[in-house]
């Protein structure tokens, strides 16, 4: 929230790199996926890998939607608003996804 524009020129400008560099950059990003899909695979057992890797590129989709957008809220109710959606996502039950 607080870094919006250097996420901004990074969502801009990953594709004006050097090749070698954006491979990189992008071989971090799925490395990173990875984890947050290994995470929830863990904790949800009533999800096989496939719903997981949804459920997790879901969450980051939140948490990074009002990049390009001015919501109007304050940072820190931003923040709040941010990880209640991304919790909410990716609740540890089908109860828990079911009250979205």
């Amino acid at each position: 929230v607080g870094d919006r524009q250097l996420a901004q020129v990074y969502y801009n400008e990953i594709n004006n790199l050097p090749d070698e560099d954006r491979r990189r950059l992008r071989r971090k990003q799925r490395l990173y996926l990875e984890e947050w899909v290994h995470l929830v695979d863990e904790l949800r057992e009533d999800l096989d890998d496939t719903e997981a890797r949804v459920v997790v590129h879901a969450a980051i989709g939140a948490i990074q939607s009002p990049l390009f957008h001015n919501t109007g809220l304050a940072d820190d109710q931003l923040r709040v608003l941010l990880t209640d959606s991304a919790r909410a996502i990716l609740s540890t039950s089908r109860a828990g996804a079911a009250r979205l």
